[in-house]
């Protein structure tokens, strides 16, 4: 599977910083953008978290299959969706935790959408779209935008 891909992140017109964290981890075909919630304390801090709490989770679950999870999977779901969700999940254990041990980092959080592209034997590729929050993901096919 070949996957191009591109991010820009922009400060806007309404902010002084930047609260976007980016990642980029096309070893496990996952691409996210975390943005930090404007207005909040440490935005900054928890998009950081969140990127970094992705990609150690999917790093490690890339190379065993069979590793213990910090949560229970739904059996409904595929073993690709519920890794996505995890990761997820353990993105915002950490930031609470985070945020619970520095007062002045108290209610910080962060937007998240991430795509993880799949491809098991027997079936195409898929991409599998994950996303807290109001930021979005967009799909770019034959020359046309979709929301």
């Amino acid at each position: 599977m070949q996957i191009h891909h591109a991010f820009k992140s922009d400060v806007g017109m309404k902010r002084d910083n930047n609260e976007d964290n980016l990642l980029v981890f096309p070893e496990q075909n996952v691409f996210a953008v975390f943005d930090g919630m404007g207005g909040h304390a440490a935005g900054e801090v928890a998009s950081s978290i969140a990127a970094n709490e992705v990609r150690e989770f999917f790093d490690f679950t890339g190379k065993d299959e069979d590793a213990t999870w910090p949560f229970k999977g739904d059996r409904e779901k595929t073993y690709d969706e519920n890794r996505a969700v995890t990761a997820i999940k353990l993105a915002n254990a950490r930031i609470i935790e985070q945020s619970e041990q520095d007062g002045a980092k108290k209610n910080m959080g962060t937007t998240a959408v991430m795509v993880h592209f799949v491809e098991r034997s027997g079936a195409g590729p898929r991409a599998l779209v994950a996303h807290v929050g109001d930021s979005r993901v967009y799909l770019f096919r034959q020359g046309q935008l979709q929301r």
